[in-house]
């Protein structure tokens, strides 16, 4: 377990790191003058992300999944320069380890507020993000030997936090980034994962 901690933080600081190095580059053709930056809203509008990725189980989860592919949405309306409230859903394919297992999938709907880092100048900007809602994890029927799986929904309230960043593109159209701890709230045990998923981001 202490290993498989190791390889989720490994993860999750390559991902930023990625991010880090990717916006350096990208700071000497995104800084204008402040008078030129016309077309750039900082405040009173939506934006909506269509997001791909990976999760990387944690405890209880790595003992049945493998890293698993993920789909996301995102939808924001944007305060003002500093702060955003969000609306997200992710669907998770989960990868079982036991390639007899019945396929099982999460998906989760969370709503947050996101906390923006932008320089003077720079239309690309860092954000620090945290949300809660439920998680659903459906697994579908089938039977494998001798035992029956019925077809079920359960689902739980959970949280995630995390940070990432919006690269311009133009002012209207972003790369977005994103890298988050997930915790699925459980009596007895610990459900958690470790995401990171990237996307195009359209303001409006």
């Amino acid at each position: 377990m202490f290993k498989m901690k190791k390889l989720s933080l490994f993860l999750l600081l390559n991902i930023l790191y990625s991010f880090s190095f990717s916006f350096a580059q990208d700071i000497p053709t995104t800084i204008i003058k402040d008078e030129d930056m016309k077309g750039y809203k900082k405040k009173n509008f939506f934006q909506i992300s269509v997001l791909s990725g990976f999760i990387n189980p944690l405890f209880i989860l790595n003992d049945r999944y493998n890293a698993s592919p993920s789909l996301g949405m995102d939808f924001a309306y944007r305060l003002n320069k500093e702060t955003a409230l969000f609306l997200e859903g992710n669907y998770i394919f989960l990868d079982n380890k036991d390639s007899l297992a019945p396929s099982n999938t999460y998906f989760n709907i969370a709503v947050g507020t996101r906390f923006y880092f932008r320089a003077k100048g720079v239309r690309s900007s860092f954000f620090f993000e945290a949300a809660a809602g439920p998680y659903f994890f459906m697994q579908s029927s089938g039977v494998v030997d001798t035992t029956t799986y019925e077809s079920k929904t359960i689902g739980k309230m959970g949280l995630n936090a995390g940070m990432g960043g919006e690269m311009v593109l133009t002012n209207h159209l972003f790369v977005m980034i994103k890298a988050k701890y997930n915790y699925i709230m459980e009596n007895k045990v610990t459900k958690s994962y470790v995401s990171g998923s990237v996307g195009l981001m359209v303001r409006f």
